[in-house]
């Protein structure tokens, strides 16, 4: 999860394997909160 949110606070393209996420939608969300 810290990866995510430090490639997500780069703006980075997350290419990391999310399939663990409860929730996957999050992290579109995420991105788009900015």
């Amino acid at each position: 999860m810290r990866r995510l949110l430090k490639s997500l606070a780069k703006g980075e393209e997350i290419t990391q394997d999310i399939s663990t996420l409860e929730d996957e939608s999050i992290i579109k969300q995420l991105q788009e909160a900015d």
